[in-house]
Order: C-alpha cells, then sequence, then structure tokens
C-alpha cells in the first residue's frame, strides 16, 4: 500500500480513538485509567499481532535503549500533557489541532535532517495552517473564564513539540533500517509499562481509581480507545516508511481533528462557535493543499 493508503487509515482510527475517549472523559474517568487501559490495548494488539505472523521481535540493544528513552521523553510525557490539554479545552478538536499540527515542525525539519522535500506550494499551505491555528486560540482565550480553561493551550503546545520530536526519531530509526512494527511493538510495551506504574503509583493514594478500572460499563470504550490506538500507531510507521516526508504524514493526521472537532460538537453538544468552525475549516484547507 502507498503512504496515502497508510496515512488515511491512520485518519480513521485518530477519529475513533479520540471519540471514544472523550466518551470515558466525559463518564468522569481518570486521565491514569484512560492512559493505562489505551496502552494496555495498544500493547496487547501489537503483541497479537507479532504472535499470529510469527514476527521476529528481536532487535539491538543499542536501539532498544534508545527507543526506551523516546518512549519516556517523548511519547510518555507527551501523552500526559496531551490528555489534560484535551480535558481543559471547551472541545477536544481544538486541543489536537495544536498538537497534531507538530505536522508543520516535522515538514520543516526533515528538510534539514533527512534531505526531505518541501515544494512552494506546500510552505504557502503551512502558511494557512499557522494562521487559522492562530484564529482557533485567540478564539478559545477570549471565550475563556478561568486559568485552567486556558492551560489547555500551554498543554497542548508541549505535546505539539514532544510528538513533533518522536515522529522525527521514528523517520531516524526507519532510516537506520529498524522495522515500523518493531519500533511500535517495543515503544507500545513500554508505554504499557509505564502507565501501568503511574497508575498503580496513583491508586495507592487514591483508592477510587479502582472503581473506574473495574467498571465493566466502561470495558468496551477502553478497548476500542487501545485497539484502535494501536492500529493508528502501526499504519503511522508504515505511513512514515513510504513517505517523502514525514510531515506529510503528519499533516493528514491534523486534518482528523476536523471531524473530531465536528462530531464532537454533534455527538456531545460541545462547542463550536464560528470563529473556531472557520478556523477548523482554514487548517483543513491548508492540510487539503498539502497532500494534493
Amino acid at each position: 500500500m502507498s503512504w496515502i493508503t497508510y496515512s488515511l487509515l491512520m485518519y480513521a482510527f485518530s477519529v475513533m480513538t479520540y471519540l471514544a475517549l472523550r466518551v470515558l472523559q466525559k463518564k468522569g474517568v481518570p486521565s491514569s485509567v484512560n492512559n493505562f487501559y489505551m496502552w494496555t490495548f495498544s500493547a496487547f494488539t501489537f503483541i497479537a499481532i507479532a504472535v499470529f505472523q510469527r514476527k521476529n521481535t528481536g532487535l539491538q540493544i543499542e536501539y532498544i535503549l534508545f527507543l526506551l528513552a523516546t518512549a519516556f521523553f517523548l511519547s510518555y510525557l507527551g501523552q500526559i500533557f496531551s490528555l489534560e490539554g484535551i480535558r481543559k479545552a471547551t472541545n477536544p478538536g481544538y486541543s489536537l489541532m495544536i498538537q497534531k499540527s507538530y505536522a508543520i515542525y516535522t515538514a520543516v525539519a526533515s528538510v534539514f535532517l533527512f534531505n526531505s522535500e518541501l515544494t512552494i506550494k506546500n510552505v504557502f499551505a503551512i502558511i494557512i495552517v499557522i494562521l487559522f491555528l492562530a484564529l482557533i486560540i485567540k478564539s478559545d482565550k477570549k471565550e475563556s473564564k478561568n486559568k485552567e480553561s486556558n492551560g489547555w493551550i500551554r498543554d497542548s503546545f508541549i505535546s505539539f513539540f514532544l510528538f513533533g520530536t518522536n515522529a522525527l526519531a521514528a523517520k531516524w530509526l526507519l532510516d537506520q533500517g529498524v522495522d515500523p512494527f518493531i519500533r511500535g511493538y517495543y515503544v507500545l510495551i513500554f508505554l504499557w509499562l509505564l502507565f501501568s506504574v503511574d497508575l498503580f503509583r496513583k491508586a495507592r493514594v487514591d483508592r477510587t481509581l479502582l472503581k473506574y478500572v473495574k467498571n465493566k460499563s466502561n470495558y468496551f470504550w477502553f478497548l476500542l480507545m487501545g485497539v484502535t490506538t494501536g492500529l493508528f500507531n502501526l499504519t503511522m510507521q508504515y505511513a512514515y516508511e513510504y513517505t517523502s516526508n514525514v510531515g506529510y504524514v503528519n499533516i493528514i493526521n491534523t486534518a482528523s481533528i476536523g471531524a473530531i472537532t465536528v462530531l464532537s460538537a454533534i455527538l456531545f453538544r460541545e462547542k463550536l462557535g464560528i470563529n473556531k468552525l472557520i478556523g477548523v475549516l482554514g487548517v483543513t484547507a491548508g492540510i487539503i493543499l498539502l497532500i494534493i
């Protein structure tokens, strides 16, 4: 399959993941529990694929250590800030619009780091995305009435940088010949262990977390969120392998925010003001220009 096909599959899995997450957040499930189940089922998805296809998961120790470092400093910390940004925002799509726009960062950085292509048309498209992102942020600051509400912007930009750097690290590993599946396999298992320790540590202080862990009515959403997260990461890694610039894959990833923002407004009756709607449409237009 081409990088565009893998990217479109990634797009669909991204939408499903974040809508399932929003359902759980609306139910009051804490971020530590959501993170635990998200990465547990993601890791199990990769393990199941590895067993079913009898994949050789061996990897040189230096690459394993590199993946462990990136899993903690880029994926683990990025995910913590990501969920906080989503929780604090009036609509999850606004936070995700910033987070996933690391495509801009990676598209430009890839030119200098990997000699990737970046045409004049794509530079123009990136400028469009930046301008309409600014419109979304400006309008949300006017609507937000408290410090925590505005805190979503800070958290979202931190995850923007961490996720973007993680994408560049993934591209570097691909250039070293590391199989995309194997990279995802190790990273997701590391994240599963990290978030398991995180939940265990917090549950020792706050025993009420256990009621969310054991609540069977949430299991369908936990499973959906986890499996689609695993498939999202899998298709993203293969898209990285076949694209001429990892920023292009990340840009399609960003495009999923338009669907998440609109569907969140429809399904959960969340805010979608006219300025923000224009911002979403503008960002989406810039992304479409990048891939045509």
